[in-house]
């Protein structure tokens, strides 16, 4: 009677443990060296809480049993693993990942590269030039960034010092016809880049956001006034607060019936 008391009074022990949230200390080991271990995302996806690993892989999580937990980076092939009893008794995480290789097309490797055709042949072979890049012979202005095509037809309508030029420009709507171009350019610039920061798998298991949506979200997230504060930051776990935010308002517009 005493050993079924004991076993009655233990139960909710056991129960309160697997409930508990723990602070768990976790690390990603990678085989290959010299292989960059910062920045990967760290996503508790029952709990929608967050972190990245630090420079020499390690991080911490707050976790309870039975919650998943997804690792994710572009370089790398995401994993997901359930927390066990064990994970949350040691309070430990060791996670293991591989390099994301893609794999090329098989081709078939030739002595030479003539085909017998001379003409063919001519046209394929590399000259001087392709082999000397301006890089390569410390030309000035090598590194210079190249000007849009649209921002150089904008400073042309007003260039010379022209004023008579500028003004009919002006007048005929030009330049803010090629300024509005131009602004919208660097807003699908921002958008892109913005939405490469994370990879597709954080967009759909941890953000919910459904395959074939990611665009129309992330426009969605550039219409708040914080967006550009955020992607200004270069902070990723910000970012990924703002996007995870923004998520839940984004669902609750196209999904009402959800919410």
């Amino acid at each position: 009677m005493k050993y079924i008391s004991s076993i009655i009074l233990l139960f909710p022990l056991v129960l309160f443990a697997q409930e508990e949230t723990v602070l768990i200390n976790g690390e990603i080991t990678i085989e290959l060296e010299g292989v960059e271990k910062e920045g990967i995302h760290i996503l508790n996806l029952t709990s929608l809480v967050g972190t990245i690993t630090k420079k020499d892989g390690t991080f911490q999580i707050r976790g309870k049993v039975n919650d998943t937990v997804l690792i994710s980076a572009i370089q790398f092939k995401t994993k997901k693993i359930v927390l066990s009893s064990n994970h949350i008794q040691s309070k430990t995480l060791n996670v293991q990942l591989l390099p994301n290789v893609t794999e090329l097309d098989e081709i078939t490797l030739k002595p030479h590269e003539l085909t017998g055709d001379i003409l063919k042949d001519l046209r394929s072979i590399k000259t001087v030039y392709d082999s000397v890049r301006p890089t390569r012979l410390g030309l000035p202005n090598t590194y210079v960034k190249k000007i849009s095509k649209n921002k150089r037809k904008l400073i042309s309508s007003g260039s010379g010092g022209n004023p008579i030029a500028l003004l009919i420009n002006t007048i005929n709507g030009n330049r803010k016809r090629l300024k509005k171009i131009i602004q919208l350019e660097k807003d699908i610039y921002k958008r892109e880049t913005t939405k490469e920061e994370f990879d597709n798998t954080i967009y759909y298991d941890y953000l919910g956001i459904p395959e074939g949506k990611i665009d129309d979200f992330i426009h969605f997230c550039s219409l708040d006034s914080k967006f550009e504060e955020v992607t200004a930051t270069k902070d990723k776990l910000l970012l990924l607060g703002f996007l995870e935010e923004k998520s839940r308002e984004y669902k609750k517009i196209n999904d009402p019936e959800k919410d």
